[in-house]
C-alpha cells in the first residue's frame, strides 16, 4: 500500500514536529464494505466500530459528544486553507486554546503563506487545552475539502489518514476527530462517513502501523452550538450516515 511521506520539518517556525503530505493513492485503498463490521449501541448515542485485524485493545467509536470531552490527548481541528480563525470547531479551539494556541495557529498559517494544502496534517501545541483534565496536549490541523471539489474523497481521506500517521509518529495513544467537511464545507454526510471509516480501517490494517501506539480513535458528531435544534438534527443525520455505511458492510 502506498505510504505517506513526511514533509520537511519546520520546527524552527512553530515548534511542531512535522507535517504529513498528500502522498497516498486513494484509489488503491480497499472499501469500507470489505473491512468494517459493526457492533454496539444505538444510533443516536453513538457507534462502536469493529475492524478485523485490529489489536484487541484498540477502540474506534463514533460519538455524539463534544470533542472537548473526548479525553483524547490529541484532537483534530478542521480549518480552512487560509488557516484564518473561522467558526465551528476551529473557532471553538481558538477560544478554548487561548492566546498561545492562537499564536501557534497563526505561525502555521504564516509558514504556509495562508495556503495550507487540503489533506495535510500538522501537529501544534494546544495552548490552554493542555490544562484540561485529562489534558489535550496537541492539536492536529487539517484543511477539509469543500463540497464540489473533484478530489473531495481523496482529500478528505488524507485528512483522516495523515492525522493518524502523524499521531502514530508522535507516539500518541488517543485521537479525536470532528466529522470533517460535514459542516460549513457542505460535504455529503454519507460519502464523508464512508471515507472516514475507510481511512481508519486502512491505517489500522496497514502492516507499517501494526504496532501503533494509538489505542483509541473517535469521530465526534457534535456541533459546538448543539443546543440549537437544527444543529442537533444535523448531528443525528451524520450518525445515521455512519450507521448506513455500516449496514451495507460485511458482518
Amino acid at each position: 500500500m502506498p505510504q505517506c511521506f513526511e514533509k520537511v520539518t519546520e520546527s524552527t517556525l512553530v515548534n511542531y514536529p512535522g507535517a504529513i503530505g498528500d502522498k497516498k493513492d486513494f484509489s488503491s485503498s480497499g472499501s469500507n464494505q470489505e473491512v468494517i463490521g459493526r457492533s454496539g449501541p444505538t444510533v443516536f448515542s453513538g457507534l462502536d466500530i469493529t475492524i478485523p485485524g485490529a489489536p484487541k485493545d484498540f477502540s474506534f467509536k463514533i460519538k455524539r459528544e463534544n470533542i472537548f470531552n473526548s479525553q483524547a490527548e490529541v484532537i483534530v481541528n478542521a480549518a480552512n486553507t487560509q488557516l484564518s480563525s473561522g467558526g465551528g470547531i476551529d473557532g471553538e479551539i481558538h477560544l478554548q486554546g487561548g492566546q498561545v494556541y492562537v499564536d501557534n495557529h497563526k505561525a502555521l498559517s504564516d509558514a504556509y503563506k495562508q495556503n495550507y494544502p487540503e489533506g495535510f496534517a500538522t501537529m501544534i501545541g494546544s495552548g490552554a487545552l493542555s490544562r484540561k483534565k485529562p489534558p489535550i496536549n496537541n492539536v492536529i490541523v487539517v484543511a477539509g475539502p469543500q463540497n464540489g471539489d473533484l478530489e473531495f474523497e481523496k482529500k478528505l481521506y488524507n485528512c483522516y489518514y495523515n492525522s493518524l500517521v502523524l499521531a502514530h509518529k508522535q507516539n500518541k495513544k488517543s485521537i479525536a476527530f470532528p466529522a470533517i467537511s460535514t459542516g460549513i464545507c457542505g460535504g455529503d454526510v454519507n460519502k464523508s462517513a464512508e471515507v472516514s471509516l475507510r481511512a481508519v480501517a486502512d491505517f489500522i490494517q496497514d502492516k507499517n502501523y501494526k504496532n501503533t501506539t494509538l489505542k483509541a480513535v473517535s469521530i465526534h458528531c457534535y456541533e459546538v452550538n448543539d443546543a440549537n435544534k437544527n444543529a442537533a438534527r444535523k448531528d443525528d443525520d451524520i450518525i445515521l450516515a455512519y450507521e448506513k455505511a455500516l449496514l451495507v458492510s460485511k458482518p
